[in-house]
């Protein structure tokens, strides 16, 4: 049996391995194709080895970037995957998961693989399916909360794992919950959205970037927490780029500049083709320019800001 799970939320593909690990009634091994140690001939092994106790097995393949168009296999690597299709059963279920990305169909192993299981693509989570969500967990848990909070509580959790650890933190709490509470315990998920905002930025969409940042204006975000979040990245960015031209591998830099692997292949291969090392270091004078002139001068920092992006736009690429 094998399964193909593509989203963005993990708690969604966290629930679906649960599910197959209940079904099967057994602990899945996981195995995470960004680590350097990866190696698909470990994950044949494990398929194939036997167990005396138990024929069933659950593998899971996190993170396999090699189905995607952004990897790609080398040839002895196929030959392996190859020969785990070959050996696909009933007793034996095999998990490969992207996050962000989707399986490249064009690919001949990407085709052998949906021809023996089944392809999962998750949707993005949606603001009314997650408010749902959040309703039926705080009723199953018996946490009652007015519709005031209620609805604070649902502008900080984007998420479906954000719903799920926001109700473990809430299920714990003695005492009524209050607006107060809330700010607390559960973490501002409007922080993921800056991070949205400023990859948004750096790969020049600014029709998104403005679209983003009109959602965040009604939280109240200050522009001072954007344009750090922005440098650190692009900061990081032409650290990555310096690094590579030093022959640095992805693990490399992944340990360099204390980011998971994954982040620093996302850093080396895909934000890299918006902006150039000269770009980079011109773009962090600019905004540590604009950072000191919205401190001592500008009355109106969101409209600031939003110019600023639309003259970024201009200098620096279409949106």
């Amino acid at each position: 049996m094998i399964k193909l799970i593509s989203g963005t939320d993990q708690y969604v593909v966290s629930e679906l391995i649960e599910k197959d690990k209940e079904t099967l009634g057994v602990n899945p091994v996981f195995f995470d194709a960004t680590e350097r140690n990866f190696d698909l001939g470990d994950v044949l092994f494990e398929l194939i080895s036997l167990d005396l106790f138990n024929p069933k097995k659950l593998v899971v393949i996190k993170n396999a970037l090699f189905l995607s168009s952004k990897s790609k296999l080398s040839e002895t690597d196929e030959q392996v995957m190859n020969e785990i299709i070959k050996n696909d059963s009933d007793d034996v279920m095999l998990i490969l998961t992207l996050n962000g990305l989707k399986f490249d169909s064009k690919k001949k192993i990407v085709k052998s693989l949906k021809a023996k299981g089944e392809l999962i693509f998750l949707e993005d989570s949606q603001p009314q399916s997650i408010k749902q969500a959040l309703n039926i967990e705080l009723k199953k848990n018996n946490i009652n909360i007015n519709q005031r909070v209620f609805e604070h509580l649902t502008n900080l959790v984007p998420s479906y794992q954000a719903v799920h650890q926001a109700i473990e933190k809430l299920a714990l709490y003695d005492g009524e919950i209050t607006m107060d509470v809330i700010d607390h315990l559960i973490v501002d998920e409007s922080e993921l959205v800056l991070f949205d905002l400023s990859n948004a930025l750096i790969e020049k969409r600014i029709s998104d970037s403005l679209r983003i940042y009109a959602k965040l204006k009604t939280r109240n975000i200050d522009t001072g927490g954007l344009i750090y979040i922005l440098a650190s990245k692009v900061r990081q960015m032409y650290q990555a780029m310096v690094l590579k031209q030093f022959g640095y591998t992805q693990s490399d830099v992944a340990r360099a500049l204390s980011i998971s692997p994954n982040y620093a292949w996302v850093l080396m291969n895909r934000l890299n083709n918006y902006l150039t090392p000269k770009d980079c270091l011109k773009l962090l004078h600019e905004l540590a320019l604009y950072d000191q002139k919205t401190k001592f001068y500008v009355l109106d920092r969101h409209l600031e800001f939003e110019l600023w992006m639309i003259n970024y736009g201009r200098e620096y690429g279409k949106s």
